[in-house]
């Protein structure tokens, strides 16, 4: 593995703000449609409210394409399934964005109140899922980890390191207990869990020793931040073949209850469809 550059941490650093870039656009829209919910300039009947509620609704509908174009190599020619996933994304935001506003941020009727919880609930479990698909992908958009070629990674990376992790009996001993954890083959629930918090938790405790090597040991600090990179990337590699067995069995557990949950939802919203319109 070659080592990491700095064009190279910026375009990924750059990368990684446009979720959150997103993620605040939404939260702020959120928050000033909550604080309008009073003025009622939006009315689930009728005008843009009603309008909000259609769109919405044909988005949380197209959310489907995503699953289908797994199976359907007619839509993987048509556009590839990146980009498929990339619009699930985006409509599994926008979608229930909309409807928040359709319904102006407040409880109407029952079937209308069952469709909006259903809704949310297909929302919170869409944000657990896209959180356990980065933990098994290289990405959001990236091939699926692979257990041996992460290790091979991580021992590129470790005859890089050599010199700095041998420059200190303390530093060698937190990588040394790492490793311990990271080949121990105990795949039970509660033991995986367990495994994954004592990697990040000697993870954290590692970067202190370097913060803490940096400041006291002159002739090494130049070292030492010049590998930086190298070292973050091996630490997220460890944390990544930690954590790649329970991830992978959660995110299998996560299709087994979310398609139900969908489903629930498209049920719902054509109740209340049906009931707006005839009563």
């Amino acid at each position: 593995m070659a080592i990491i550059t700095t064009n190279q941490q910026y375009s990924t650093t750059k990368t990684s703000r446009i979720p959150l870039v997103l993620a605040a656009v939404v939260i702020l829209a959120i928050a000033w449609g909550w604080n309008q919910r009073g003025e009622y300039w939006l009315s689930a009947e009728h005008g843009l409210g009603y309008a909000f509620g259609i769109i919405g609704a044909v988005m949380m509908i197209l959310l489907l394409l995503y699953p289908l174009s797994k199976n359907s190599p007619l839509l993987r020619r048509l556009i590839a399934t990146r980009y498929w996933f990339k619009g699930h994304m985006i409509l599994g935001i926008a979608g229930p964005l909309l409807i928040l506003f359709h319904s102006n941020f407040g409880l109407g009727s029952v079937n209308s109140n069952v469709a909006l919880f259903s809704m949310l609930l297909v929302v919170f479990s869409g944000l657990v899922g896209r959180y356990l698909y980065r933990r098994i992908h290289n990405g959001l958009y990236g091939q699926k980890l692979n257990y041996d070629e992460l290790r091979g990674q991580h021992l590129l990376l470790k005859n890089k390191l050599a010199s700095v992790i041998s420059s200190n009996s303390r530093l060698q001993s937190i990588f040394a207990d790492i490793e311990t954890i990271v080949e121990d083959d105990n795949k039970s629930l509660v033991h995986s869990f367990r495994k994954v918090w004592s990697v990040k938790s000697k993870s954290k405790k590692l970067n202190a020793q370097l913060l803490e090597i940096s400041k006291a040991d002159r002739e090494l600090s130049p070292m030492l931040k010049n590998m930086q990179g190298n070292v973050q990337e091996e630490l997220r590699i460890l944390q990544s073949m930690a954590g790649l067995s329970l991830y992978s069995r959660l995110f299998s557990l996560w299709h087994i209850v979310h398609l139900p949950f969908f489903y629930m939802l498209i049920i719902t919203a054509i109740v209340h469809i049906i009931a707006v319109h005839m009563y």
